[in-house]
Order: C-alpha cells, then structure tokens, then sequence
C-alpha cells in the first residue's frame, strides 16, 4: 500500500536523523516566525515547571515542542483516573504513574532527545524550594495550594528568580478573558486573593511586580460538598486531603481551559526568554518576528483605566498643559502597536514588570509618538529629571539639545537612540490625538 510505504520511509528517516537535523526539521516552522537566532537560542533555555496537573502538563509539551532544551518537572503527584479529563499526556495505563514520569516519556515520545527532561517527584514547600529551583533560567507555578504557591513565590521574589504565576483554572468555562498581567493586578481569581493575604506583610513581593496568567472571568461553580460519610461523622475531612492542609474538597474542571491556561503559561515563559536575548543584543534588530509573534502584554479595561490615571498624574508633575487628552484608544495604540506591549527600554526585560505610560519629552507636544512604557520606579525618575529641566530655566521647554543631554545622562545615550527612533519609525503609522479643545 502506498500510505503505508510513505509512512514506513517517514519513519525510517526520522530514526536516522541524527539529533540536531532532527531539531532542525521539529522547529523549521518556528524558525520562519522568530528567526534563526531565535530558535538557536531556545534550546539552551532552562525551565522548571512546579506542578504538572493539567496546567503544568501542557504547558511543558508545548514548552518541548516550541524547542526548550531542558525541562524541569516537579510533582509529588500520581496520575489517578480524575486525571484523564485535563492531563496533556495521561493514559489509562498510566494511573498509578507519577505525573512527572509520564509527562517525560510522553516527550520523549514527541522529541527524541531534542528536549532533556529531569524529574522530581517532590513536594514544593520551604524546605525544598531552593533545591528545586536552582540552576534554571524562569519558573512557572502551576500548582493549586496557597502555602506552597506562596512559598514558591516569595522565595523567587527574595532571590530574584523570574516567576509566572499561573492562577485558578478549575470553575471557568471560556478562555477569552485569559491575559498576562501582574499578581497585583489580578482581582478576580480566589486563588490569587487567597495568595496576597498569605504575602500580606512581604510587600517586597509585589514591588517585584510577580507575572502571572489570570483570567478575568469571575468563576460560577463551587466546589463541590463533602461526602455523605463526612457529614455523617463516619469520616474527618481531613483524612480525605491528599496532604495535609491541601484541598480536601474537588474543584470543578472543564478539560480546555488548564489546556488553554498551559499554553499561555509556555507562551510567557518564551517571551520571557526572547526579551532578555533581545536586551543583550544577542538577536539584533531582525528579530522583530519575536516582538510581534510572542506576548504583547494584553491589558484588562481596569488596567488600562488605571494607566490612563497614572498617566494624568504625572502630567500635573511636569506641570505641562496640553489642547489633548490621553484616551482608552490612544493608551492601547501606545502599548500595542508603538512598544509591542514591551518595555520602551532595550535594557530592561518587560515581561515581569508592571509599566506604565509617561510623556517622553517635555519640548515636544503631547502625542501617541511622545509616550513611552516604563516601569513605575523609572516613571518617577523620568518625571523627577524633566521637572528639573524645565525648573532649571526658563528657556528648556523650547530647548530639545539640553532635553536631550538630559536623558542621556538619565537614560544613556543608547537607550535615548533607540527610544527617538522607535517614535520616529512609528510616527507615521499612527493617528495623531484627538483635541479636547472642540
């Protein structure tokens, strides 16, 4: 049969492409969207995944396909037949397995020896935490508990590990809301709430701005009622926990959404990594593939609403007036299309940061190519040296040299060149802001 000889040959040539023909073949289509130096530098990419239940399974096959070249798993955890309605990879004879054993034989199943995948079958808490995490490029928390999701985050916060946070995905039906944002920014999820009361007296933790997956949608389901034989007495609740002070009663889950909640969380972690090389310089000005096709950082109306505040706020600092009026469609052109929903600057990786819009230069009128994207820490430091300038004389309003002189000092001179260039590049794609003097 001709389907069967295609597919006997296939097969045979895959078994003897050596391993980097093999990559080279598995990430073609990737390369074509981030280019080259892109797809070379992921394979050197270290990720550990805390956590590999529904979430954390799909997020480390997605992670294995996109090219990572090693993975770390971690989960106390065996596959149990309630598994099999969300696992990425559990098998009815896998029941009884632990999940992180068959995860890994579920990659190695897809990419040879393309992606190394180590194994803990552990418990994340306070005492393992540092051994867990040591030695790895980015974190991603996909677990379900509260103590051990916030020891996690706190450790990684005082050691400066970059951490994505994945939140609740039981009790939701529709992935749209998803976005990427930070953990103090996320107010909907029960699971979050229940983490900043445990990291209530740590605010270092949120000075850090923790990135996490969240949605928006608020969950209707409930978790369901303790058995008979509790209420009867026949049972304590706690002999039913996994562990103790674990979740003793069961979460409602509908199979897409920890699959969609995965995906994003892989998506994060390669922004994440794509960000930094762009910051050394190491993929260079090609690489613009990378800063369309992977994360812009997607913002709730709330946010936005927020942004727009802050941003009216350091207007007053500056003391500037201006005939025009920073809009919802003006916040998310800025964001979008002129950053990419990155940080303005080169230096500085965007993907765990909360940033926000400051005017640019105080010589130029206000408009959608005189704003950037910052963090609020440099907002407050850009504000400060502007409002210096136009108090050290009168005439630097009207001088752009002394501006600029400025924020090389403040910025460098690098970063002050590629800011100017990036605004001038994106000028002329943009509409200009409507006046409020109508």
């Amino acid at each position: 049969d001709i389907y069967v000889d295609s597919a006997k040959r296939k097969s045979a040539a895959s078994d003897s492409a050596t391993t980097e023909e093999f990559r080279s073949a598995m990430q073609a289509k990737l390369t074509a969207l981030f280019g080259s130096r892109a797809a070379a530098c992921l394979p050197r990419l270290r990720v550990v995944i805390i956590g590999v239940g529904g979430v954390g399974s799909h997020c480390a096959v997605a992670l294995a396909r996109v090219g990572v070249g090693h993975l770390r798993l971690v989960d106390f955890d065996q596959v149990t037949l309630s598994s099999l309605n969300r696992h990425a990879s559990a098998r009815r004879c896998d029941v009884g397995v632990a999940k992180v054993t068959a995860i890994r034989d579920h990659i190695a199943r897809i990419c040879g020896s393309t992606c190394t995948v180590e194994t803990k079958v552990s418990l994340c808490n306070q005492e393992t935490v540092e051994q867990l995490v040591k030695d790895v490029d980015v974190v991603l928390d996909c677990i379900d508990n509260v103590d051990t999701k916030a020891a996690l985050i706190l450790h990684c916060s005082r050691k400066q590990i970059p951490i994505v946070v994945c939140t609740g995905s039981g009790a939701r039906l529709d992935a749209l809301p998803m976005l990427a944002t930070s953990l103090s920014e996320s107010k909907t999820d029960p699971l979050i709430r229940a983490i900043r009361r445990a990291l209530r007296k740590e605010a270092s933790v949120f000075d850090s701005a923790v990135r996490c997956v969240a949605s928006s949608e608020v969950p209707t389901a409930h978790l369901r009622p303790l058995p008979a034989a509790v209420d009867e007495g026949a049972v304590a609740p706690a002999e039913l926990a996994v562990l103790p002070k674990f979740r003793v009663r069961i979460m409602p889950v509908y199979a897409p959404l920890p699959c969609a909640f995965g995906a994003m969380m892989a998506q994060e972690a390669v922004a994440f990594a794509l960000d930094v090389l762009r910051a050394g310089g190491v993929l260079g000005d090609s690489a613009s593939p990378a800063s369309v096709a992977v994360l812009p950082q997607r913002l709730s109306d709330k946010q936005i609403g927020l942004l727009i505040g802050r941003f009216g706020s350091t207007e007053q600092q500056l003391g500037l007036t201006s005939d025009v009026a920073l809009s919802r469609r003006d916040a998310v052109a800025i964001i979008e299309r002129v950053w990419d929903g990155r940080h303005s600057f080169a230096p500085h990786a965007s993907a765990f940061e909360a940033l926000q819009l400051v005017r640019w230069r105080a010589t130029r009128a206000l408009d959608r190519d005189n704003v950037i994207y910052v963090a609020g820490a440099q907002v407050k430091q850009h504000v400060r040296a502007l409002r210096s300038l136009l108090a050290d004389s009168a005439a630097a309003a009207a001088d752009e040299s002394a501006e600029t002189a400025a924020l090389d000092a403040l910025w460098g001179a690098a970063v002050r060149t590629a800011v100017d260039a990036r605004l001038q590049r994106t000028a002329h794609q943009l509409r200009t802001m409507k006046s409020t003097c109508v």
